[in-house]
């Protein structure tokens, strides 16, 4: 999962009121959020609002997976070769007693249905390494979420900006029409 990086500002000059297109960083092409109608601005922030809620699911499933493997590494280490005689579970509340004919390997299960025999350190290794992954996966998500949600602070804030402009100027004119 490659993440995107964006920024966003309310002037031209400052790094917070350009987004570049595509969620990126203000490089070469930037969108001057002053400049964007105020449909514009709710459309873009609905976007900005998808994307983050995407990352954020993203975290979860993360997340989940890094448990899982962190749950594996535990049993792992609980497991007494030389007690050979244990439950077996066949779904989420059933068990089957089971006896290990070899008590100092284990299959894993690396994805797509394959599975790999390993020496209990060898599966240990391959956990610990899987859950490093997954957490440098989750930073990078979880910085590229924060980058989204900066984003969207912007867009609030022009949004709510134009909006109150638009009110000034609705009561000005409302005021000058009265006049006449």
């Amino acid at each position: 999962m490659a993440p995107q990086k964006n920024a966003a500002s309310k002037e031209a000059s400052s790094p917070s009121s350009a987004v570049a297109p595509g969620g990126g960083p203000p490089q070469g092409n930037v969108i001057n959020l002053m400049a964007l109608a105020p449909q514009q601005l709710a459309q873009l922030k609905q976007q900005v609002e998808q994307e983050l809620n995407f990352y954020q699911d993203a975290i979860i499933q993360l997340k989940e997976v890094q448990m899982k493997m962190q749950e594996s590494n535990n049993c792992l280490k609980s497991l007494d070769p030389e007690k050979k005689e244990m439950l077996v579970p066949v779904t989420g509340s059933m068990f089957v007693k089971g006896e290990l004919e070899e008590a100092d390997k284990v299959w894993i299960d690396v994805g797509t249905g394959y599975y790999v025999e390993k020496t209990i350190e060898e599966a240990q290794d391959y956990f610990k390494r899987k859950v490093e992954f997954l957490t440098g996966q989750i930073e990078k998500v979880q910085s590229v979420g924060r980058e989204k949600s900066t984003v969207r602070q912007a867009i609030t804030e022009v949004l709510e900006t134009k909006m109150v402009q638009m009110q000034m100027a609705h009561a000005q004119q409302q005021r000058k029409t009265t006049k006449t």
